[in-house]
Parts: structure tokens; C-alpha cells; sequence
């Protein structure tokens, strides 16, 4: 099972998010495995799935990522509005991975990974958030973001 957690707020260039970023999402299908869990958490002002953790066709996922490209502005934009709530979107993965009927659902538990993918320090408000988030800075490489 993999979530996506995707840094919508606005310090990411519109056209980044809507190009490069999201084309990334696109093609992430191609690289994981059939039996593969796929979901996408957008932070920023809001905290929300924006496609839901399940099994997903390519074309389906394909679908997806389209929906997300055609909710520029609105109610229900995508990006790019204030906040980097990182720790916050840590917490819906956690939720959605330990869903205990979730786990009855599908057999027991599963490899789970989040890949994170933002370009700044985050907005936190309470000193246990800034904790874990100084926590992941000190022990994710930073290689990663050299991909």
C-alpha cells in the first residue's frame, strides 16, 4: 500500500503542480505492482484524500489524476492555498492504514509507505507536530529529493 502525501499549498507554482507534479502521480502507476493499494492525500489549507486508498486499473487511475488536473480553482481546488500541515497528513495516512476494518478487509496487515513529496518547512501548531516533523528531517534523506 502506497499514499501519495502532496504538498498543494502555495509555495508550489501552480504550473509545477498541475504539470510536472501531478504527470509524476500519473506515471507512479507504472512503477508499482498490480496488487498495489494506491492513494493520493493533498495538504495544505485542507487535509483530504483526494483519491482514495484502493486497487486501481491504470486507466482508472489515469482518470484520477485527470479529475485532480481539472480542479484548478473553486471550492474544491487542488492547489494552491496556504499551509504545509506535513505532520497532519502523517496522521490521515496513519488513520487509513490502521483502520481496523480496513485490515479485516483485506487480510491482515500490509506493507504501508508514504512517500512525501513537498519543497519546505512545514506549518505546525502544537510542539508534539513539530517534533515528529524535526524527527523526519533529521532521518529521511535528502538524496531522495535529488530523483
Amino acid at each position: 500500500e502506497i499514499i501519495l502525501a502532496i504538498d498543494g499549498s502555495n509555495s508550489i507554482r501552480e504550473s509545477d503542480f498541475f504539470g510536472p507534479l501531478l504527470g509524476f502521480v500519473e506515471e507512479f502507476y507504472n512503477v508499482t505492482r498490480s496488487n498495489t493499494r494506491l492513494g493520493v492525500i493533498i495538504f495544505n489549507a485542507e487535509i483530504e484524500f483526494r483519491i482514495p486508498l484502493k486497487y486501481y486499473s491504470e486507466q482508472d487511475w489515469s482518470g484520477m489524476v485527470e479529475a485532480l488536473r481539472n480542479r484548478r480553482s473553486g471550492r474544491n481546488a487542488v492547489c494552491c492555498s496556504f499551509g504545509t500541515p506535513i505532520a497532519e497528513a502523517f496522521d490521515l495516512a496513519y488513520a487509513e492504514f490502521t483502520d481496523a476494518a480496513r485490515i479485516q478487509l483485506l487480510g491482515g496487515v500490509r506493507d504501508r509507505y508514504v512517500l512525501l513529496i513537498s519543497d519546505g518547512r512545514p506549518r505546525q501548531r502544537k510542539p508534539q507536530d513539530l517534533r515528529r516533523v524535526e524527527y523526519l528531517y533529521r532521518t529521511v534523506p535528502t538524496a531522495a529529493s535529488k530523483l
